[in-house]
């Protein structure tokens, strides 16, 4: 199975980092993509928060894994941690086509393509927040 990675990060009014897919401004996932071949799930988690954001993402720790399924089979990995910088726009992002970064209501995460993970994301943050 193919491997993903995702990013949680939240800022102190308690919103959360999001990108928004490409070509679709309403549908909001949060910052990640593929692991490369020969990368960590740390690596490449780092990697893809930096691409999509413009933020160095450091100290992460694994908090939450789950198999998607779609026309590829992916298992995703989610990580929380400490990051430092500002946000880039879009003409400094070569990975999105348009305005798509930007920190949202956690509830924006629960419509759209990624709606079941980031459910099963929130369910298990909640029940474990204790351990995060």
């Amino acid at each position: 199975m193919k491997r993903a990675v995702t990013a949680f990060l939240t800022n102190a009014e308690g919103k959360v980092l999001a990108v928004h897919r490409r070509g679709d401004p309403h549908d909001w996932g949060l910052p990640g993509g593929k692991v490369d071949p020969g990368e960590t799930i740390e690596q490449a988690v780092i990697r893809e928060v930096k691409e999509e954001t413009g933020l160095d993402f450091f100290n992460v720790k694994a908090i939450f894994v789950r198999a998607c399924h779609g026309d590829v089979d992916y298992e995703t990995t989610t990580f929380i941690g400490q990051y430092s910088g500002e946000i880039m726009t879009t003409i400094q992002s070569k990975e999105l086509d348009e305005p798509g970064t930007a920190w949202v209501k956690p509830r924006a995460l629960l419509y759209g393509s990624f709606a079941s993970y980031n459910m099963d994301l929130y369910e298990y943050m909640l029940t474990n927040k204790d351990n995060l």
